[in-house]
């Protein structure tokens, strides 16, 4: 009876031992905060009135597990001036090491931009016109009056657009962000 019970003991804890030899053995699953880069911005097409703005970032899954890219969410910049927010709800799988692209459309409008300075900084309807006019342009905009022609002809249409937020992402169980500010000269 004593033997069949050592028997039993010392199996168990050969098996035991053997389990934990195979666990030991496994890779560590480390989920780390995903990479963004912004790689784009620029009008799908130029109104008087509103210019739709495609966005596009990269994604990247550091991580050796597969995430969930759950959303990213911006403020869009062009020079100084911020012309909108987007989040992107994404719920997309990004396997580990991989990359994916990420793309929103961010609406910009030509009176809510004039308002920001007539009510922002207290400038006249004219005056809030004018400051606003280089901005329109750079986003891609058209010439809201003919009357502008001559303000409206000089302006560089070149533009530096920044975008900064947050992604988030889950994987194995957590939650994770990472805050991002990038530029992109056009």
């Amino acid at each position: 009876m004593r033997r069949g019970l050592l028997v039993v003991l010392l199996s168990l804890a050969l098996i035991t031992m053997g389990l934990s030899a195979c666990s030991s053995k496994g890779t560590t699953v480390e989920v780390k905060a995903p990479e963004v880069s912004f790689t784009s911005a620029y009008a799908i097409v130029g109104s008087t009135s509103v210019v739709p703005i495609q966005t596009q970032f990269n994604v990247t899954n550091p991580s050796n597990v597969l995430v969930m890219l759950d959303s990213l969410e911006f403020s869009l910049k062009i020079e100084d001036l911020n012309v909108g927010n987007l989040q992107i709800p994404c719920n997309y799988g990004i396997a580990a090491g991989d990359q994916i692209s990420v793309s929103g459309v961010v609406l910009v409008s030509f009176s809510p931009m004039v308002q920001n300075f007539m009510f922002g900084q207290g400038l006249s309807q004219g005056n809030a016109t004018m400051k606003a006019l280089p901005y329109w342009k750079k986003v891609g905009g058209s010439l809201p009056s003919d009357s502008l022609k001559p303000v409206w002809d000089p302006i560089d249409p070149k533009a530096t657009w920044t975008a900064s937020g947050t992604a988030y992402i889950e994987g194995d169980g957590q939650r994770l962000s990472t805050n991002f500010s990038q530029t992109l000269a056009k």
